[in-house]
């Protein structure tokens, strides 16, 4: 949905802050990408849009597998 966003509007004067962790992952049968992956994707679309966006990944984690 945010992915979406920021494709269909204007482009906002705002500064945008990602950051994920290399080893956050992708939950037990859930049909979605894992955080590393989706937030890798979103930081490259932004940045490609040319917004301001600072963060990446970090050598962490978060969460765990259910």
């Amino acid at each position: 949905m945010i992915n979406q966003l920021f494709i269909e509007i204007e482009k906002q004067p705002v500064r945008v802050h990602l950051n994920w962790g290399e080893y956050n992952i992708k939950r037990r049968n859930a049909d979605v990408e894992g955080l590393r992956v989706r937030n890798s994707i979103l930081y490259g679309k932004l940045s490609g849009l040319a917004y301001e966006i600072s963060g990446g990944e970090l050598n962490a984690g978060h969460g765990r597998s259910s």
